[in-house]
């Protein structure tokens, strides 16, 4: 892209050379550029409402447990959690300073998801990010669960012998159920409740794929020879103003 400067040198009709002056063309300021240093970064999102949060600080939380009832002492745990920023709800664009961002995104009302490894960024980018619910697996989790204990029950309750086993000093009878309902019952219980609370625990996922973007290169002069007509009437006249002067060149 080529933009002329000021001035050059014209040659009127005396044959006497005058230079005469023109308001130089500016050329657009690249987007990416910034007195703070920072670059612009475009962030694009597999869904809409995907918030992005950058992370500030780490808060030194502390709780206290009871005291304890013989030494009448407790216990004092510090846990440092995260806290972070919110920038932007994709798509957006915003600014980074160069170097490497630890950041997090959320959906909704959902849980904020700390993406695994920092994101760095040395120039203009755009970054892809994803966010992957998991709500319907930690839903299914818990009817496995508790369709494992109503089935046990069944299982249990179905196993009965009719026998019954009383205890002389408390009054209380307990009726006997056959081994092989016992241990059917204990087995569905423990294999639902395992594979339940797995699949209750599994988090959401978070996914960024950072993307450089082109950026404006250095602005370089080239000399060039202008050339224009002085116009008579309707038609071109046959005196031509020559000059010389300067264009930039911005390369992108």
């Amino acid at each position: 892209m080529m933009w002329p400067v000021a001035a050059h040198a014209q040659t009127p009709a005396g044959g006497e050379v005058t230079w005469s002056s023109k308001a130089p063309v500016e050329a657009p300021a690249p987007e990416e550029a910034s007195t703070s240093g920072k670059v612009r970064v475009e962030i694009t999102g597999d869904a809409p409402d995907i918030a992005v949060h950058e992370w500030v600080y780490n808060e030194d939380v502390t709780s206290i447990d009871k005291p304890d009832p013989t030494t009448g002492r407790s216990l004092i745990h510090h846990d440092l959690q995260p806290r972070y920023a919110t920038l932007c709800v994709a798509p957006c664009t915003t600014t980074f300073t160069p170097g490497e961002h630890r950041l997090a995104l959320s959906h909704g009302t959902a849980k904020m998801v700390e993406l695994p490894k920092p994101v760095t960024i040395t120039g203009p980018t755009r970054l892809q990010i994803a966010y992957t619910s998991n709500a319907g697996v930690r839903a299914a989790g818990y009817v496995l669960v508790l369709g494992a204990t109503a089935g046990a029950v069944g299982i249990f309750y179905a196993g009965r012998t009719g026998k019954r086993t009383c205890d002389r000093k408390t009054g209380k009878c307990t009726e006997e159920i056959s081994p092989e309902s016992l241990v059917g019952g204990i087995a569905v219980l423990t294999v639902g409740v395992i594979a339940g609370v797995a699949l209750a625990l599994v988090s959401d996922k978070a996914d960024i794929k950072a993307i450089p973007l082109p950026s404006a290169g250095p602005i370089r002069f080239v000399p060039q020879v202008f050339a224009s007509y002085r116009e008579r009437g309707m038609g071109r006249g046959s005196d031509v103003l020559e000059g010389a002067g300067l264009a930039m060149q911005f390369d992108f």
